[in-house]
């Protein structure tokens, strides 16, 4: 009897132990698994608490993207910006007067169809050719030639000069038919107008005078102490009207003369007018 008892208490202890066992396993599983529960809550509501942050970060980036791309549309290209510019900058420079437009237009750049720095040769053949002058009345200059011709109705001696083998001025001795000194005055007037209605006003007009002292009368002209004259000036041409005293008697040139040439002379030799021509 006695060792039957004592084979139940082992008995019993054994089966206490089980049961203590297992739990404590299931204590622990249900820890385990609470603990996991947890981790899980955890990190959910850390997602739930990242959400907002990632949203304001998401948020604060496109609406940084958006002014980016709002401010891009207002960055003008440097290509553009030069082409503006170039643009703007054109309609900035001060066009030509309408007097300095009508100069250019009329510049003659030449006597008729004979331009500066033709050759002695191809402007005499020029003249033969197509003037109608006859070769007996060409007459060597000293550095061209002259002949008679008809000018308007006016009986007048056409030279050319060259310099170098350049035409550089072509004048035109007027032969005025006047019964007294005056009407070489309005004869010059006349000529004047004319010239007035084909280039417009005259660049200068004036007496240029051998000495200050002189007045400006016939009296002086005709003595050779000074000259009228109405100057134009074009980008290639300077054109002179002169009213001058040669032998003590009056005369009207009318001269064309190369300016590019001219002011090469000039360098050259300083006392060189163009009213002496």
């Amino acid at each position: 009897m006695r060792a039957i008892f004592f084979l139940l208490l082992i008995l019993l202890f054994t089966f206490t132990q089980a049961v203590m066992c297992q739990t404590i396993a299931v204590s622990d599983s249900a820890k385990a698994v609470n603990s996991s529960k947890l981790a899980s809550d955890s990190s959910t509501a850390l997602k739930q608490v990242s959400h907002p942050i990632a949203d304001s970060i998401h948020s604060v980036k496109e609406d940084t993207l958006r002014t980016a791309q709002d401010t891009s549309g207002l960055i003008i290209p440097v290509q553009a910006t030069a082409d503006t510019t170039a643009r703007d900058t054109s309609n900035l420079i001060v066009p030509l007067s309408e007097k300095e437009e009508r100069m250019s237009r009329l510049d003659p750049n030449g006597y008729r169809d004979m331009h500066w720095g033709m050759t002695l040769q191809e402007v005499r053949d020029h003249v033969l050719d197509r003037d109608n002058v006859n070769e007996y009345d060409v007459q060597p200059l000293t550095n061209g030639f002259e002949y008679p011709t008809d000018i308007g109705g006016v009986k007048a001696y056409s030279a050319y000069e060259f310099d170098s083998d350049r035409l550089y001025a072509v004048r035109l001795n007027m032969l005025v038919k006047a019964k007294n000194r005056f009407d070489y005055l309005d004869a010059y007037e006349n000529y004047q107008e004319i010239l007035k209605d084909k280039y417009g006003e005259p660049t200068k007009t004036g007496f240029a005078k051998v000495d200050p002292a002189y007045l400006n009368t016939i009296e002086s002209i005709i003595l050779g102490f000074a000259k009228k004259y109405s100057f134009w000036e074009f980008q290639h041409t300077y054109l002179a009207l002169v009213l001058t005293g040669v032998n003590k008697r009056l005369e009207i040139h009318i001269t064309y003369v190369s300016k590019e040439i001219f002011d090469e002379l000039r360098d050259k030799k300083t006392t060189l007018n163009l009213e002496d021509f």
